[in-house]
């Protein structure tokens, strides 16, 4: 079995570091922690003052994000990060933009999209999101049946699949019937 290391805000120069509270560095921890994740290495030899760009791709699911905001949270990092403005609403907004989050729309940058092809769209997004909320209770009902798949582990993977559906589904279903 292997070893879990600790996420270290050590892991980073004192430079990159932006003191967020303890409680924020804790949660970011014990959050890879219970996933079974950890950050192996440091960043060494940059000085002061030098900027870093790190590249994340391709994304695999929607844990990229979570996973990349808890070691952001967990090391303590001061870093900037793009994403789908759409992420950025309500509540979450605000939390994504106190980490670092900048909101980013590229396709209206350059097209301008009319209102009914906006529409049209969500309900579309709505529609395939309503499908993936059928494949994961389809996949809970059967991860249930299953006994090596009847885990803690798995629960909270598929529960937290489905909440994140639940979330786009709700979404779209607002962007549709927004003017």
């Amino acid at each position: 079995m292997k070893k879990n290391h600790p996420v270290s805000s050590d892991q980073i120069p004192n430079y990159y570091r932006a003191n967020r509270p303890g409680f924020y560095q804790w949660l970011g921890k014990y959050f890879l922690y219970i996933l079974g994740w950890q950050v192996n290495g440091e960043i060494a030899g940059v000085k002061d003052g030098e900027n870093l760009v790190v590249i994340v791709a391709p994304h695999t699911s929607n844990w990229d994000g979570a996973l990349g905001l808890a070691t952001i949270i967990g090391l303590d990092a001061r870093i900037s990060f793009i994403g789908k403005h759409t992420v950025f609403r309500f509540g979450l907004g605000w939390f994504l933009k106190s980490l670092g989050g900048i909101p980013v729309n590229i396709v209206r940058t350059f097209i301008n999209i009319s209102r009914p092809t906006t529409r049209a769209a969500a309900i579309f997004g709505a529609f395939v999101f309503s499908l993936y909320l059928l494949y994961d209770f389809n996949l809970l009902k059967k991860a249930g049946e299953i006994a090596d798949l009847n885990n803690w582990n798995t629960a909270f993977t598929i529960a937290f699949t489905i909440y994140l559906d639940i979330i786009n589904l709700l979404l779209e279903i607002l962007e549709a019937m927004g003017d």
